[in-house]
């Protein structure tokens, strides 16, 4: 169980610890429980061409996951062209910006 402190949190406790859930956060007057749900609308489309990359449209959600082109002359980490079946992931860890009290 995850509570925030909040007076509200605490007011639901005795609540919560009735539920038959394995994880509960509770923020605020609000009690969340994780859920898996099925996935919709199919694959991303292909942009034409040979060259595309996985990015974002977006931030916030992973509704804005997209497959998008790559020009042929731009900068692309790793510095090659990649062969047929080979794929290039990046990764990086990024700070939160947001304060939570």
């Amino acid at each position: 169980m995850d509570v925030d402190g909040a007076e509200q949190a605490l007011a639901l406790l005795p609540a919560v610890l009735g539920l038959d859930e394995p994880q509960v956060a509770v923020r605020g007057d609000v009690v969340w429980v994780p859920r898996l749900v099925r996935a919709g609308g199919g694959a991303l489309p292909v942009p034409a061409g040979d060259t595309w990359q996985l990015g974002v449209t977006g931030r916030g959600t992973l509704e804005n996951l997209a497959l998008l082109s790559v020009a042929d002359d731009a900068e692309v980490s790793g510095g090659r062209a990649l062969d047929a079946g080979e794929v290039r992931v990046a990764v990086a860890r990024r700070a939160s910006t947001s304060v939570t009290r």
